[in-house]
């Protein structure tokens, strides 16, 4: 176990691998694994990099790894931060090898979120799930706005981190989001 500088903990992490070429989006996949000392359960990290040096972090459990629903099933292990920690030291570790980074992600909706948009469509038009308001907040705590701009869309439950260094403009990056995601965002 490992600490930020403000004390927060966060699990040791190694990497696993990396995919070359994914598909015709994903130029590589960076894969790190980490194990939680509390419950002995292994946790899944990929980083994908795309064109526009754009990363997104997608994290699940390990025993879920054949699940289509990996990234949006609930643990209820009780060790949220430390394992949202640990994605964050993770994403530092990316900016460390790679200056001109840049972060996006979408906080996937619980099963219970999906139940609810499911139950009532109204829901649907300001997504902002959990997950996206938990990660957004943290986000802001460990990238500086001195180093990268945030920009988000609560419809999408979305989240930009453009680099400063970046070549690519906001515009760029938004329209590359629009093409991995496959929504029409125009507000960040």
């Amino acid at each position: 176990m490992a600490t930020f500088s403000n004390g927060s903990a966060y699990y040791d992490f190694r990497s696993v691998g990396q995919k070359k070429e994914v598909n015709e989006l994903v130029r590589e996949t960076f894969i790190y694994s980490f194990k939680s000392p509390k419950t002995r359960m292994r946790y899944m990290v990929e980083v994908e990099h795309y064109d526009c040096d754009l990363y997104a972090l997608k994290f699940y459990l390990k025993d879920h790894q054949n699940s289509e629903e990996r990234f949006n099933v609930l643990t209820n292990f009780n060790e949220a931060r430390p394992v949202i920690n640990t994605c964050i030291a993770i994403l530092l570790d990316i900016y460390q090898k790679f200056s001109k980074a840049s972060f996006a992600f979408i906080g996937s909706p619980s099963p219970k979120e999906i139940k609810r948009e499911e139950n009532d469509p109204r829901y649907r038009k300001e997504n902002r799930t959990q997950r996206f308001r938990i990660y957004s907040t943290l986000m802001s705590t460990y990238f500086s706005e001195k180093y990268f701009d945030h920009h988000n869309s609560p419809k999408y439950s979305l989240y930009l981190m453009r680099n400063k260094q970046s070549e690519y403009t906001l515009k760029r990056m938004t329209e590359m989001i629009n093409t991995i995601y496959d929504v029409d965002i125009n507000d960040l």
